[in-house]
C-alpha cells in the first residue's frame, strides 16, 4: 500500500493538537510494514514543536512559498500512490485518478465559534476536502454528529470514528511529598476554552480558599493583558503561574502532583489533555460538553456548564480519599486503552477498507 501523507499542518503551526496527531499518527503508520509511505513536507517543517524526525519515510519536499498561501495550495501528486491523507484539508491535484483521498476531521470550532473572512475561507477548503473524499476520519462520536449536522448530504458508509491516542511518557510516577498542592490548566486559554470560568471557580469553592491554591497554566503563550487584568481584580495575581516551552516529562509531572486539572470547555473535538490526565492520575474536573464525556472515564467530576456552584461541590468531593481513588482508577484504566498504535491501526484498517 503506498500512502502520501501531506504535512502542512507543520508550516501552519508552531504546536497544537494536530499537529500532535499527526506527527504521532505518520510516525505510527511508518512503522507498519505494509506502508510504503511519502511525506510531502516544506522545508521549514521543522519549526513545529512535534515534528518527528524519527519516521523513515522518503520525503519530498514541496515549494517555498509562504504558508498563509501554501496551507490552500493544492499540492500536485506525481509519483504513484494508492492514498492521499492530507494533516489540514487539502485536496490534491492529481495525475492518477484512481487515489483515494482521506481526511481527518477535529471538530467544528471555525463553524461555531468565528465569524469573518476567515470562517468562510475555512469552510470553503474543509467542505472541498470532505465532499471530495473516499473516507472522512472523525476523531469522536461528537465529531461525527457535528460533520453529520453541517454536512446532512455526505454519506455516513465513508464516516469512520478514530480516537485520539495519549502519548507514552504520561503514566502513574511514585507519589513525592510537595511543598504545596495546587491546580492545572493545560492548553489554549482562549474562545470557547471558558478560561474565565476558573478565576470564578476559585471565588465560589470553599476548598480553594481554604487551601489556598495556586493555578498552574500550561501552554497557550504568556497571560494577555485583559487575563491579568482580571486576575488582578478578582485578587488572585499571585495565584496564577504560567509555564510555556516544557516537554511531557515535565507535564507528566505536574499532572502527577496537581490536585486535580480543570478544564472548563465550552466546546472540544476530543480534549487531549483530559486523556492525558487521567492515564496520569490526576482528576479532571470539566464542563459536560461536546466530546468530553465521551473521553471520560467518569461522569462524577462533571458539572453543567458555567455552573460555578456544582463544579465547586464537584471539586469538594476529592477530599474523599475512597472517592479519589475510585475515579483515578477508572481513569487510568480507560485512558491506557487509548493509545497512538490504536489509532494508527483503526486508520490502516480505514485504508484498506476504502482500498
Amino acid at each position: 500500500m503506498k500512502v502520501t501523507f501531506d504535512d502542512i499542518i507543520y508550516e501552519i503551526q508552531n504546536a497544537g493538537g494536530i499537529s500532535k496527531y499527526w506527527a504521532k499518527l505518520s510516525y505510527q503508520l511508518s512503522l507498519n510494514k505494509d506502508i510504503e509511505a511519502i511525506n510531502l513536507q516544506g522545508r521549514n517543517a521543522k519549526s513545529n514543536i512535534f515534528f518527528n524526525m524519527k519516521t523513515k519515510n522518503k520525503i519530498n519536499y514541496t515549494f517555498s512559498i509562504p504558508s498563509k498561501i501554501k496551507r490552500y495550495f493544492p499540492p500536485l501528486i506525481k509519483h504513484d500512490c494508492d492514498i492521499f491523507h492530507s494533516s489540514y484539508y487539502r485536496t490534491p491535484m492529481l495525475r492518477n485518478q484512481s487515489v483515494k483521498q482521506v481526511v481527518t476531521v477535529h471538530d467544528f470550532m471555525y463553524e461555531l465559534f468565528d465569524g469573518g473572512m476567515k470562517k468562510k475561507i475555512h469552510i470553503w477548503q474543509k467542505s472541498k476536502a470532505i465532499l471530495n473524499a473516499d473516507a472522512v476520519i472523525c476523531v469522536s462520536e461528537h465529531t461525527k454528529k457535528d460533520l453529520m449536522r453541517f454536512y446532512p448530504q455526505i454519506k455516513r458508509d465513508i464516516l469512520y470514528v478514530v480516537p485520539n491516542g495519549v502519548d507514552e511518557e504520561f503514566k502513574v510516577l511514585p507519589k513525592k511529598n510537595t511543598k504545596k498542592e495546587f491546580l492545572l490548566y493545560v492548553g489554549s486559554r482562549v474562545g470557547c476554552k471558558n478560561f474565565s470560568f476558573i478565576p470564578e471557580l476559585m471565588l465560589e469553592s470553599s476548598l480553594i480558599k481554604e487551601k489556598q491554591f495556586d493555578v498552574f497554566c500550561v501552554g497557550g503563550g504568556k497571560f494577555s493583558k485583559n487575563e491579568l487584568e482580571i486576575f488582578q481584580a478578582y485578587g488572585l495575581e499571585e495565584r496564577f503561574k504560567h509555564f510555556d516551552n516544557i516537554d511531557n516529562d515535565e507535564l507528566n509531572i505536574l499532572y502527577n502532583h496537581a490536585y486535580a486539572l480543570l478544564f472548563p470547555s465550552k466546546y472540544e473535538g476530543f480534549g487531549i489533555p483530559v486523556l492525558e490526565a487521567q492515564v496520569a492520575g490526576c482528576p479532571v474536573l470539566y464542563a459536560k460538553t461536546s466530546s468530553l464525556p465521551e473521553v471520560m472515564a467518569y461522569s462524577d467530576l462533571g458539572h453543567t456548564l458555567n455552573n460555578v456552584n456544582e463544579a465547586s461541590l464537584k471539586l469538594n468531593q476529592l477530599e474523599d480519599k475512597a472517592f479519589r481513588e475510585k475515579i483515578v482508577s477508572k481513569g487510568m484504566k480507560f485512558a491506557s486503552k487509548l493509545t497512538w498504535k490504536n489509532t494508527a491501526n483503526l486508520t490502516y484498517k480505514v485504508y484498506k477498507e476504502i482500498l
